[in-house]
Formats: C-alpha cells, sequence, structure tokens
C-alpha cells in the first residue's frame, strides 16, 4: 500500500500511485484511482502487442482510452487560502505552493497533466460589466521543479514565493524555463476563479503533449474564457526528475484565493510504446 507524506508545512507530497484518503470537508471529491505501476502498464502492452499481435498504435490507444498508464498524483493536504493581505511588501502579490508530486522517474516522458480545483474568491469587486473571468485577480499556476529537495523544503503553505528566484535558491527552488513561440515561461496559468463570485466551483484542466494555442503567448494571452490555462509547451518541458507544482496566486488589495481542494494527475507514457 502507498505511503502519503505530509511535511511539517501541512504539504501533500505522495508517493507513485497512492490511494488517497476523502479530502476534509468536500463531499463533491473525484472518486479516488488506482494506477498501474511502469511494469504492470508494460506488460499490458506487451500482451497486446505479442499475444494478441496488435499493431503497437492500436495498444497505445487502448491503453490511453482505458486511462491505463503509470502516473504521479498529488493532493493539497487542508484548505487554504491565497491572500494579499500580507503581501503589501511584494506589491501585493501573494503566490503559495499548494502541492508538490514525486520526481518524474528515471527515463520517463510525461503524456499529459490534469489538474483539478475547488475554489473561489473574496466575492465581491470594484469592476463591473466585465466577462466571468476577466480581471480575475485570484488564479493557480504550474511550474516545475527539478532540484527542489524535501528534506529541505520551503516553508510551502506559508510564505509568499514571489521573491523566490532572489531569496530561495539554497532550498533548491528553481523553475524549468522554455520558450514558447517568442517568449521565455516558466510559470503557466492553471485556471482563473471565477471573478466575485463567493460559491466554491470545481475547475478540471488537462494539458496533452502538442496541446494548447501555439500563437496564445505570443499574443499575451495565457487562458481563455473559461479561465482555463493554455498550457503550451509546459507537458514538453518536463523531464525526468522534475517535480510538478502547482501554485495558488492572488494579486491586488483585498483579493483571497479560497482554495478548497487541489489534485494534479501527471501521467506517463507506456515504456515500449
Amino acid at each position: 500500500m502507498a505511503d502519503w507524506d505530509y511535511d511539517d508545512d501541512d504539504v501533500w507530497v505522495c508517493r507513485r500511485n497512492p490511494t488517497p484518503p476523502p479530502k476534509p470537508g468536500a463531499s463533491s471529491t473525484p472518486v479516488p484511482k488506482i494506477f498501474p505501476t511502469d511494469q504492470e502498464a508494460s506488460l499490458v502492452h506487451d500482451l497486446l502487442t505479442t499475444s494478441l499481435q496488435l499493431p503497437v498504435e492500436i495498444a497505445l490507444m487502448i491503453l490511453d482510452y482505458a486511462d491505463y498508464m503509470p502516473t504521479l498524483t498529488a493532493r493539497m493536504a487542508i484548505q487554504t487560502n491565497v491572500s494579499t493581505d500580507n503581501a503589501k511588501a511584494y506589491g501585493w502579490n501573494a503566490a503559495m505552493a499548494l502541492l508538490v508530486t514525486d520526481p518524474i522517474p528515471k527515463g520517463a516522458k510525461v503524456k499529459s497533466v490534469t489538474w483539478w480545483t475547488k475554489s473561489n474568491d473574496q466575492g465581491w469587486s470594484t469592476d463591473r460589466d466585465l466577462g466571468e473571468y476577466s480581471a480575475s485577480w485570484t488564479w493557480f499556476e504550474a511550474c516545475g521543479a527539478p532540484k527542489l529537495r524535501l528534506a529541505e523544503q520551503l516553508q510551502i503553505g506559508s510564505v509568499n514565493l514571489m521573491n523566490h528566484a532572489t531569496h530561495f535558491p539554497e532550498k533548491g527552488w528553481e523553475e524549468i524555463k522554455t520558450r514558447v513561440g517568442d517568449v521565455d515561461v516558466s510559470r503557466w496559468v492553471v485556471q482563473r476563479n471565477a471573478r466575485a463570485k463567493n460559491e466554491p466551483r470545481e475547475h478540471v484542466v488537462e494539458w496533452r503533449k502538442g496541446g494548447g494555442q501555439a500563437r496564445a503567448l505570443t499574443e499575451g494571452l495565457e487562458w481563455g474564457e473559461d479561465g482555463k490555462g493554455f498550457g503550451k509547451g509546459f507537458v514538453e518541458a518536463l523531464r525526468e526528475g522534475d517535480r510538478v507544482v502547482l501554485v495558488g496566486r492572488s494579486m491586488n488589495p483585498g483579493w483571497v484565493n479560497y482554495v478548497l481542494g487541489a489534485e494534479a494527475e501527471v501521467r506517463l507514457e507506456v515504456a515500449g510504446g
């Protein structure tokens, strides 16, 4: 049975293929899934291609349709909020790491990343007559941290990460960087909250290799009208040893990101495929 690790700051760090316990206070929690190991997925792949003599492409389509592939999962441990109240020194910018996955195994390639969030903002705004997700100053971002050492982890859940580049490199906090079009990217918008809504909403965002909008970032567009981030280049940027991190954000005075739950699933390509 897989182990679940809490660090000293209540950050949920999951070992591979866990069976998660219920999320506290969340009745609409997705049904826990049990994912195969690398060896189990490779064995099924080999049975399809050798015993049944199916083409490799068909075997991979079957595994993909059945959602049968090795997966890294992580879940936020406790409900929290990301508030700008204590972020005046950072220009009213608040950033809090909410969950961290295990490192991507040696030799593994990422196929897709799926995010689930349940959250809302403070429920009011001075901006009027704007789109549901326009001018929303609470949101979630993703990044990859290749050198994050959990034994010396940041005080995730309590420290503002806005100045991580200059203040936290000794803790192993370093984010992957890649070029998408003409833009250098190290953070990707996952989902923005509906603006000025005090009722929690659930959002699911999936990024697959080769997905996203190629011209979105170069035109200054990081998300669509539904608040979902395009994720262009994120999956391709991940390498073995990287940890996938979900960051909660809020910006400008008075804005609060109330996070009731968050999960990440990093699906890996089946070895032999």
